[in-house]
């Protein structure tokens, strides 16, 4: 794994926690997959459909593997459902001093995260389907999505799926801008 997309592993995590108690692997998936497709440069990782939205296993895999060198801290949650995940800040500065992400990058992640960090597994997965969908059919107007996205994930109300659109619209537009 190059020390860049290191880098970014960590930022993610580190910005996310920033925002929520309980950075889970939904969170992680849906952040990057965003991040990587809005303005990061160094995409690397492929995303498919999965359970609950895009789902990149190369990057699960690379969780796992800064998990396994004691990169990264996961810590079941007391619930039972899922897992938290964690970074020392110091591993994430040295990470981003030898990654060198730019600082407009930097930004746009921060504020990627506050929006993407309270939300429900439920959540993003209508906003990681919608943008999928969105991403694979270019110039398809929103209400295509909309009807997409509940073809393909029927158990989403349309509210939530035209919630997902919008806030996918504004957010898109503030962090390409």
């Amino acid at each position: 794994m190059k020390i860049q997309h290191f880098a970014v592993i960590a930022l993610a995590i580190n910005a996310l926690s920033n925002y929520t108690e309980r950075v889970g692997r939904t969170h992680i998936q849906k952040f990057l997959f965003l991040a990587e497709n809005w303005f990061l440069d160094m995409s690397h990782h492929t995303f498919e459909m999965y359970r609950y939205g895009p789902y990149s296993f190369d990057l699960d895999g690379e969780v796992q593997a800064l998990r396994s060198v004691g990169v990264i801290d996961m810590e079941p949650s007391a619930s039972g459902y899922g897992a938290r995940y964690s970074i020392d800040s110091g591993q994430v500065t040295t990470a981003v001093n030898k990654g060198g992400i730019p600082q407009g990058d930097q930004r746009k992640i921060k504020e990627l995260a506050k929006w993407i960090a309270p939300k429900r597994v439920r959540e993003l997965e209508a906003i990681g389907t919608a943008e999928f969908i969105a991403r694979s059919r270019p110039n398809t107007h929103d209400d295509e999505v909309i009807k997409r996205v509940i073809e393909i994930k029927p158990h989403l109300e349309r509210h939530e799926v035209q919630g997902a659109v919008k806030e996918l619209n504004e957010m898109r537009a503030k962090l390409q801008a």
